[in-house]
């Protein structure tokens, strides 16, 4: 088959089956994937298409970053999609994307529209979720980064509902941004802490952050928000 997968995430099923996904180039712009295998390394036929889920959103260029796996078996994906079929290298057109599918490839219809949540464009920059981590309750919480105006790249946070609306009971809009030193910040995962002292979740994110242009040093920190 003349088709590549770029892998982005992997992980692997109570089941022994191993799930991953990113970017699938067969021609033109890459997609969005999903690919599960089964424990001996071989495409599992029972999932999407011959083994895979690809989603085209606008003919640009897409992205999974990281997935979870929910307590229903659905595969939360989350990343970036060039939702305006921008040109390649533009990537003012990147707007950040939540997907849902079942455990067989499907999307689910009962998420977003279609199984896809509405694009959150921040500003008319680069948007993109790099991390996804899902709550008892069933809640989704991303990570990733925005570039509101396409200006510096600032860490974004954001929470959905099991629907896959955002959750407007979290900074008001659903979604928040971080400005830590003024210019470039990258959050590069998030995770979901159950913090002792007060039994209640909490979202540690690791990032990188500067000072100023590209030639300034870059730091690495530790930020934690409150679910």
């Amino acid at each position: 088959n003349d088709w590549r997968m770029l892998v982005g995430r992997i992980i692997a099923l109570p089941d022994g089956k191993i799930l991953t996904a990113g970017s699938y180039l067969s021609s033109g712009s890459p997609d969005f994937y999903t690919a599960k295998f089964t424990s001996n390394g071989r495409s599992d036929g029972s999932f999407g298409s011959l083994g895979k889920r690809v989603i085209d959103f606008a003919g640009g260029e897409d992205s999974v970053e990281d997935i979870a796996v929910d307590a229903a078996g659905n595969i939360v994906a989350v990343g970036s999609a060039d939702t305006t079929g921008s040109p390649e290298y533009d990537y003012s057109g990147w707007d950040a994307v939540v997907v849902r599918l079942n455990s067989k490839g499907t999307l689910d219809k009962k998420f977003g529209k279609n199984g896809i949540s509405t694009a959150l464009d921040i500003g008319g920059g680069v948007d993109s979720f790099q991390s996804v981590s899902i709550l008892s309750n069933g809640k989704i919480v991303v990570t990733g980064v925005a570039s509101p105006s396409g200006g510096s790249w600032d860490i974004l946070t954001a929470r959905y509902n099991s629907n896959g609306t955002l959750d407007s009971t979290f900074h008001g809009d659903g979604w928040n941004l971080t400005d830590v030193l003024g210019a470039d910040e990258f959050a590069t995962k998030g995770i979901v802490q159950i913090d002792a002292s007060c039994s209640c979740a909490k979202l540690v994110i690791s990032a990188t952050a500067r000072t100023g242009p590209y030639t300034s040093p870059q730091f690495i920190g530790l930020l934690r928000f409150g679910l």
